[in-house]
């Protein structure tokens, strides 16, 4: 029983047919295009309550942080979001 169990998943995980064209370069290119989805999505949304002066600025952000609802963690999101994108998009280099 443990064994075509076995079977069972080595033929999921390896013997899954896919198209030949499917690389890693395919893969990490689509993901850095859902976080380049994901920058502008959060860019847009933390736009709507950031002032661009340079009076308020510090002040705005801490507004973002704490006093709007999940500005938290659309900011995490962002400052997340850029790593990731470069990180997925160098990756595709080598």
């Amino acid at each position: 029983m443990l064994y075509k169990n076995y079977i069972y998943l080595y033929n999921f995980f390896f013997n899954y047919p896919t198209p030949a064209n499917l690389t890693n370069v395919w893969n990490f290119g689509v993901l850095s295009f859902v976080f380049l989805l994901i920058q502008i999505v959060s860019g847009i949304g933390l736009s709507m309550y950031y002032v661009p002066n340079e009076e308020f600025a510090f002040i705005f952000v801490e507004y973002i942080m704490r006093d709007t609802y999940f500005g938290w963690f659309f900011r995490y999101v962002h400052s997340n979001g850029a790593s990731l994108f470069f990180f997925f998009r160098i990756s595709t280099l080598f």
